[in-house]
């Protein structure tokens, strides 16, 4: 599936009777970083310098892959200057910097990307990945393109990747970098989601924005059941933000939108909170029996809606009945004497809901 780099331009340079003196600037850059590691300053400079080499490199061989030692040198160059005057600070607030860091390299591949021709889709069957009856053509998902199709912006876009997962883990060692960084990734995620357009990107935004949120709920010394009913409310959330983004789209039709692929992923993941929040509450049933009855009602309230919008009727029984059961838990809770006086408006209720229903139905 990796799509290799061609080396022949590379290969005819070697040829060239200037590759000598570039091969000694080369080696010279690897002995002052080697000579200077044991100075912070030192090694900073040695290592910006060497990056400058490597950057001018890529401008005088026209490729790519000198982005490659070009992009590690000025990371390592970030890092090395941190170390000049230590600030005394966790070692996770190093994130921060390269946060700004990966957004600058971000936008600059996305630059590229525009200048450059792009990688194109393809549908070989030796691109695509099956698991048993199921297929997946990773060239068809823009970013996979991206990240696997050798281009000049490959190598911004790698980084990028990979600073996301490693500089993203460090700031979860610390509540106070955790969020910020995880915000700010998040909305680099969101916004390439909607400029590619890209159904994976956009499932991984709201992955990062459950991320956070869980974050700043166990910032709050939140119990698990408490955690999980917060979850279930935010999936009934992301439903109606997810109706409302749908509506946008249709209202700009026949033009196209940035916003057309968010629809799908909000209704797929409010879903998955929603029933996430069920099953992690109902074993607390007793003990957090509050939380588990919002739980409950945040999933009926969506499946109705599902129910009412999607022609899925089945899913209305399911709804009614986890909005009958939170409310029976409330009841008992309450220790309410006669349950009637509650259940006969509630029953008349669902009557009405049920008529409404079907006059818009026949």
């Amino acid at each position: 599936f990796w799509e290799k780099p061609k080396l022949r331009p590379l290969g005819a340079a070697l040829a060239n009777p200037r590759m000598p003196f570039y091969l000694l600037a080369y080696g010279l850059s690897i002995s002052m970083i080697a000579l200077s590691v044991t100075d912070p300053l030192t090694r900073t400079i040695a290592i910006s310098a060497a990056a400058g080499v490597y950057l001018l490199s890529t401008y005088l061989s026209r490729h790519p892959i000198w982005l490659y030692p070009s992009l590690l040198t000025v990371h390592l160059a970030l890092l090395s200057f941190f170390t000049i005057e230590p600030s005394g600070k966790p070692e996770s607030y190093i994130s921060l910097p390269f946060l700004g860091l990966t957004w600058v390299i971000a936008l600059i591949g996305y630059a590229v990307s525009l200048r450059s021709p792009g990688p194109r889709e393809t549908v070989e069957d030796k691109y695509i990945f099956k698991i048993g009856r199921w297929g997946l053509n990773l060239r068809r998902i823009p970013s996979a393109r991206y990240l696997f199709t050798f281009s000049w912006a490959q190598p911004l876009f790698l980084f990028v990747g990979l600073d996301i997962l490693l500089w993203g883990g460090i700031a979860l060692f610390n509540p106070d970098t955790a969020i910020i960084v995880c915000v700010g990734y998040t909305l680099l995620l969101a916004l390439f989601a909607m400029h590619w357009r890209d159904c994976p990107l956009a499932y991984g935004t709201l992955m990062g924005m459950l991320l956070a949120v869980c974050l700043r709920l166990l910032g709050a010394s939140l119990d698990f059941p408490i955690i999980m009913a917060w979850i279930g409310g935010i999936g009934l959330g992301i439903y109606f933000i997810g109706l409302l983004v749908e509506q946008t789209v249709k209202a700009t039709k026949p033009k196209p939108s940035h916003l057309d692929v968010w629809p799908e992923p909000l209704r797929n993941f409010s879903v998955l909170l929603s029933t996430l929040a069920v099953l992690g509450t109902l074993p607390f049933a007793i003990s957090y029996t509050t939380a588990c009855a919002a739980a409950l009602a945040f999933a009926g309230a969506l499946y109705l809606a599902f129910a009412y919008r999607d022609r899925r009727y089945w899913l209305g029984y399911l709804g009614t009945g986890m909005l009958l059961l939170a409310w029976v838990m409330v009841l008992v809770m309450q220790d309410v004497r006669q349950p009637q006086l509650y259940a006969i408006p509630f029953g008349l209720y669902l009557a009405g809901i049920g008529y409404l229903c079907l006059l818009y139905t026949s």
